[in-house]
């Protein structure tokens, strides 16, 4: 794994995007709950994991490391979560038959969907919160992240 991590600007984000906690779903707005710097991933790398053919996406924060806990969404993908504070740090897509910068529209179609679907079942605006970002974070950066490490 020689992947560079692919820092993430505020800009990529907002600098004030926060939870509507009516409707649960990310939006600008002035009421609700506010992302906290330390849920909101400062980093994003991928890489081509030739021994477990697996495309891997991870995210790094602030603070300090936690136990992690391993949840499979799909017949394909993988995520690890912080045991306590539920941050995504890890998206494992399974399966891959081929390096992924050779399947970026495919990669990006499945991190998208399975992301969706994670923000749509649980009910922690925190989480939610969380994973909306790195959704948008993967989505806003992927060209930079398969630049520097899927290969």
């Amino acid at each position: 794994m020689d992947s560079k991590w692919v820092r993430v600007k505020k800009g990529v984000v907002g600098n004030l995007r926060s939870l509507s906690s009516e409707s649960g779903s990310l939006a600008r707005a002035d009421a609700g709950l506010v992302l906290s710097p330390y849920d909101t991933p400062e980093a994003v790398r991928g890489f081509y994991d030739e021994i477990s053919h697996k495309c891997v996406i991870e995210y790094k924060y602030m603070g300090q490391k936690e136990g992690l806990k391993e949840e499979v969404l799909d017949s394909h993908v993988i995520i690890k979560i912080g045991e306590n504070s539920k941050r995504l740090y890890r998206i494992e897509i399974t399966n891959q038959t081929a390096p992924c910068r050779d399947n970026v529209g495919l990669l990006h179609s499945e991190v998208s969907k399975e992301l969706n679907a994670l923000v749509g079942r649980v009910k922690s605006l925190r989480e939610k919160g969380n994973y909306t970002v790195a959704k948008d974070i993967f989505e806003a950066r992927e060209g930079e992240i398969f630049e520097c490490g899927v290969h």
